[in-house]
């Protein structure tokens, strides 16, 4: 049944992108890690500080909109301490809040910014602590500490409209291009009309997409406005709005060029050629607003960002032209046919190959510098969008090199050939496979496309943040001397209240106390001491205080006394900030290296810089094969390895599964949370400080054999049970409190004891609070 076969067939790019759109529905759930977003400040967030500051200073991770960016400081009674902000010209990223001095209590920072480089919308907030003159904790009730941010996940709106102009931008060039390089290659004896008819849809093609672009860029304006909070005039003040501006200006040459096209035949080429250099014009601005345009090596990302879009537009509309040449070629007779599709494939594959290997290294360069570890590409919602988009690109690739070194030469070949018996039949089976398996490249091209308007809304892993209240988590050291093991355990390792933890090990018999005690960054010790409660004598002690009051490199010097000889060795501890910026954050000039050139990075870009040039060198004509040595290598392959031909049916049925499939990939360890007051509504017994402490100290003593004292089952027990322990970062923030104190009270399928006999109701409780308290939120590291 050929009519139904060419209607399933036809719906195949339309069930690519509803196949790409079961992943974006998944992987739009994940957070995005926003944009100018807080870096660090000063004083650090969660700070507890003696001395009531005077300004504070908030550092971001891209330059700041000044009429749009803002911050206000309250106290505990929702008194404004703030009096104005101050912006430095010498770091557009930061600004400073002059702040009345205030009294010993709680105070609450909000901030609020709009970046210059992407204009996005983010805001948040932090806790400080002032304490009283002499060092202890102001009256009141302590908000949670915790940095909060509002505003970081990608909007539909935004990402449709990102597509939309992502389509339209590469139907455009992809028309000009057109234009200009396969029409007037064109045979025109027998082809005449067709070649004019395929002109003038170009042109109107190309039209059409200047006025889709406008209309979506309208939208676009508009969005930014609703999300600033100001009228379209205002918006286009912002540096955003320039550039949007600029963009849209640049769409004026596109405009005349296609006029000249139009009404002058003869200046047809030269007329899309002009238009195509105004359409390069608009993609290079579009490319000026990317991540990459922030941070160190501004102007090299840029430039990799904008030949990326500028291959990957030309392609992509090419080959919606180059299938409606399939669909003109229909009208001619088959001796005039084959040769139009021969000239125009010729044409359009050499353009495609210049774009594809422009793809591939541009490709390689972003990624080192928009991927800070390969773990990211699971750990975080830009890495997982980005992995859905490389899935999309291998069968795209592969259908790439089908049609143009393989089914393309086939064609040319036996076009040229003289007649023989068979010879029309094979050309029409050729064009039939070719005319399908375009337009299944063109399916798969535009839903790459949607992952891409996903994509750009979300910050890249290099110079993330962490998560909002995260830190590069617990500080864990051992040091030795005179027999004894000493292992110390800071935990969060953040400025304000922390948890120290000391184990001993080795001649511990004649241990009497042990004691903490603390220099600040600046060299300031003096009377920080802290001496540790005894949990598990003589091999375990416990303190909890907050005695790092600020990040920076402190010196924490253990004390032991023992009985006949006091032992004291002094650990380095680098306390970091919450919500400060991760590993191999981008700061430097524009024209400074986008990324550190290790071996690892510099032999990717030779691998990919030779693998391309490989490509090319293999992919170019030669005299006898119409696909070079690539198409021979192919055709070669084809004898060797059955390819099977897939029903439509099938197809379709495979990329609704493979859609779905990167949902589920993209989407992993996206489940809802349960909200902390929900979890915990039947626990009876407060979290408070002293419930915690205690909670912390019978998980040491209970669980940790097992659960580690990291949570992630990792503890010294661990490898020896039949079944690993859980992570609890996996659990507790999924599950209510009542489900962990049944676990706990009646143990775990044979593999976890009951504790119900073994501790009484209250400290089951106490532990659940423990387990609340710091497994709630996982580590930036994980």
């Amino acid at each position: 049944m050929p009519g139904a076969r060419g209607r399933s067939t036809r719906r195949l790019p339309a069930a690519l992108a509803l196949a790409a759109a079961f992943g974006l529905l998944v992987v739009a759930r994940a957070p995005a890690e926003a944009h100018a977003l807080l870096v660090r400040a000063d004083p650090p967030p969660n700070a507890q500080i003696r001395e009531p500051p005077q300004q504070l200073t908030l550092y971001f991770s891209e330059p700041l909109e000044r009429r749009f960016s803002r911050a206000r400081v309250v106290d505990q009674d929702g008194n404004r301490l703030d009096e104005r902000i101050e912006f430095d010209d010498a770091d557009e990223a930061s600004m400073r809040v002059i702040v009345k001095p205030p009294s010993p209590g709680f105070v609450t920072v909000f901030w609020e910014t709009v970046s210059a480089v992407d204009g996005h919308r983010i805001s948040g907030s932090y806790p400080l602590t002032i304490l009283n003159p002499d060092g202890s904790l102001p009256a009141g009730q302590a908000p949670r500490a915790e940095v909060s941010i509002e505003g970081q996940d990608p909007e539909a709106a935004r990402v449709i409209a990102k597509w939309v102009l992502l389509v339209a931008g590469s139907l455009l060039a992809g028309a000009l291009g057109f234009l200009t390089f396969v029409t007037p290659g064109l045979p025109e004896t027998g082809a005449a009309a067709v070649r004019a008819s395929l002109e003038r849809r170009s042109l109107q093609m190309a039209g059409a997409s200047i006025a889709l672009l406008v209309v979506a860029g309208m939208a676009e304006l508009a969005l930014q406005a609703a999300d600033i909070g100001t009228n379209l005039g205002s918006t286009i003040d912002t540096s955003w709005g320039g550039r949007w501006l600029l963009r849209n200006l640049l769409l004026v040459q596109p405009v005349t060029g296609l006029l000249v096209g139009w009404m002058r035949p003869s200046l047809r080429r030269a007329g899309a050629a002009w238009a195509l250099l105004g359409a390069a014009g608009y993609l290079a601005v579009t490319a000026s607003v990317s991540h990459s345009a922030a941070g160190s090596g501004a102007f090299w990302g840029a430039a990799a960002d904008f030949v990326h879009l500028l291959g990957a537009s030309v392609w992509t509309g090419m080959l919606g032209l180059l299938v409606l040449l399939f669909l003109q070629a229909r009208r001619l007779q088959a001796a005039e046919r084959y040769g139009v599709l021969a000239a125009g494939l010729q044409r359009f594959s050499a353009v495609a190959l210049v774009s594809v290997v422009a793809l591939l290294f541009t490709g390689t360069f972003n990624a080192l510098v928009e991927v800070g570890r390969l773990a990211d590409l699971v750990d975080t919602g830009y890495g997982r969008a980005l992995l859905a988009k490389l899935l999309l690109l291998l069968p795209l690739l592969g259908l790439a090199l089908t049609n143009a070194f393989y089914l393309r030469p086939q064609l040319v070949e036996t076009a040229e050939a003289p007649r023989t018996r068979g010879r029309e039949s094979l050309l029409e089976t050729l064009e039939g496979r070719l005319s399908r398996l375009l337009r299944f490249e063109l399916g798969v091209a535009v839903a790459v496309l949607a992952v891409v308007a996903l994509l750009v809304q979300l910050t890249p892993t290099r110079g993330r943040l962490s998560e909002p209240g995260q830190t590069a988590g617990p500080f864990t050291a051992t040091q030795e001397a005179e027999g004894i093991s000493a292992t110390l355990v800071v935990d969060p390792n953040q400025p304000g209240q922390n948890t120290f933890e000391v184990y001993l090990a080795g001649a511990v018999d004649k241990v009497e106390s042990v004691r903490l005690e603390f220099t600040s960054p600046g060299g300031f010790g003096g009377d920080s001491r802290l001496v540790l409660d005894l949990s598990n004598p003589p091999s375990f002690y416990v303190g909890q205080g907050a005695f790092l009051n600020e990040a920076g490199s402190w010196t924490v010097a253990l004390n032991v006394r023992r009985v006949d000889k006091d032992l004291r060795m002094p650990f380095k501890v680098k306390v970091t900030a919450p919500g400060g910026a991760g590993a191999s954050s981008r700061a430097g000039g524009s024209f400074d290296a986008p990324f550190e050139f290790g071996s690892a990075a510099v032999a990717l870009l030779l691998v990919s810089g030779l693998g391309s040039a490989a490509f090319v060198v293999a992919g170019l004509p030669r005299r006898d094969l119409a696909g070079g040595y690539l198409g021979w290598l192919l055709e070669e392959a084809s004898y060797r390895i059955p390819v099977y031909r897939l029903r439509s049916a099938w197809s379709l049925v495979l990329l609704i599964v493979v859609g779905v499939g990167l949902g589920v990939l993209a989407g992993a360890h996206t489940h809802s949370r349960t909200p902390a007051d929900e979890a915990s509504r039947e626990n009876p017994v407060e979290a408070t400080q002293e419930s915690i402490a205690r909670g912390r100290m019978l998980f040491a003593s209970n669980c940790v054999q097992c659960h580690g004292e990291s949570g992630r089952g990792d503890g010294p027990l661990a490898a020896s049970l039949p079944l690993k322990p859980a992570n609890l970062y996996d659990h507790v923030p999924f599950h209510p409190d009542q489900y962990f104190f049944g676990v706990i009270s009646n143990g775990l399928g044979g593999v976890m004891p009951a504790f119900e006999g073994q501790l009484s109701e209250e400290d089951r409780w106490n532990i659940l609070n423990f387990l609340r308290a710091q497994f709630t939120e996982a580590p930036a590291s994980q």
